[in-house]
Formats: structure tokens, C-alpha cells, sequence
């Protein structure tokens, strides 16, 4: 028998990939309700992106298999860097600084128990 799982790919989001892996750190391995209850209180941006992407792969198990997110664990969650956009600043004497505008991408794999 099959194992049934399903892949979520989340990109070009609006935060660097060391913030978004502090986030992604906590529920790694765990079960999609118990992550999806730990997010909700986590009071960082990075959190609210994660459990988009774990709502979406709820959705797409309850629509694939008919599968409850208490019967689903997240089996692989990573995150990557996305593009950096340059931009740039004034400073003092004439100068001027780069600022680095950073993107990540969630890639999430959740399967049944």
C-alpha cells in the first residue's frame, strides 16, 4: 500500500530563511493539528506564513485522501533562501550602503500516521 502524502511549495515570501527556520524548528516532525495549534501562538510573522502553508496541506489531505489533520504529521519542512533584492541607502559623507531585501520558500511534506 501506498503511502499517502502530499507536497505544499510556498515561495517568494517577504522574510529571510534564518527567521522563518527559528519558526519552523517547533514543529518539525509533529503532528499537523498539534503544529497548527503550537503556530497559533507563536507571535512572529514567520509563524502566520508557516500555518498558511499548513492549512493549505490540511486542505489538500482532507480533498486527496479524506484524511483529519489529527491523522497527518509533517514529515519534511524545509526551508531555502529565495532571491535577494538590492537596494540601497545614504549615509553620512556622501556614501551610500547596501540594504538586502531577503525571500525564502517553504517546502512542506506531510503524510499520514
Amino acid at each position: 500500500m501506498m503511502k499517502k502524502i502530499t507536497q505544499v511549495k510556498t515561495k517568494k515570501l517577504q522574510i529571510s530563511a534564518q527567521k522563518l527556520r527559528l519558526v519552523a524548528d517547533l514543529v518539525r516532525g509533529k503532528d499537523l493539528s498539534e503544529a497548527m495549534e503550537i503556530l497559533t501562538f507563536v507571535n512572529k510573522k514567520g509563524a502566520k506564513l508557516l500555518l498558511k502553508s499548513l492549512k493549505s496541506a490540511a486542505a489538500n489531505m482532507d480533498k486527496l485522501y479524506g484524511l483529519t489533520p489529527g491523522k497527518v504529521r509533517v514529515a519534511r519542512l524545509m526551508i531555502g533562501e529565495g532571491r535577494t533584492a538590492k537596494r540601497g541607502r545614504f549615509v553620512s559623507r556622501g556614501r551610500w550602503r547596501r540594504i538586502f531585501k531577503r525571500t525564502s520558500q517553504i517546502n512542506l511534506l506531510v503524510e499520514e500516521k
